[in-house]
C-alpha cells in the first residue's frame, strides 16, 4: 500500500517512546498505528472496488 510509511513511521516513534520510559506515549502510539492501520485498510478496499458497486461493510 502507498501509505505504508506512515506506519512504519508510528512504529519508529513507538520504539523511541518505550527506549526512553514513555510508557503512555508508547501506549498512545501503538493504537494509533492499529487505527491508522484499520483507516488505510478501508481506504484501499474502497478504492479497489468497480464504480458504482455498493461499498463492503
Amino acid at each position: 500500500m502507498p501509505n505504508d510509511w506512515i506506519l512504519e513511521v508510528l512504529s519508529d516513534l513507538k520504539c523511541f517512546a518505550d527506549q526512553n520510559g514513555l510508557a503512555l506515549l508508547a501506549h498512545q502510539l501503538e493504537t494509533t498505528k492499529q487505527v491508522a492501520e484499520a483507516e488505510i485498510t478501508e481506504v484501499h478496499q474502497r478504492s479497489a472496488q468497480p464504480i458504482g458497486a455498493a461499498p463492503k461493510a
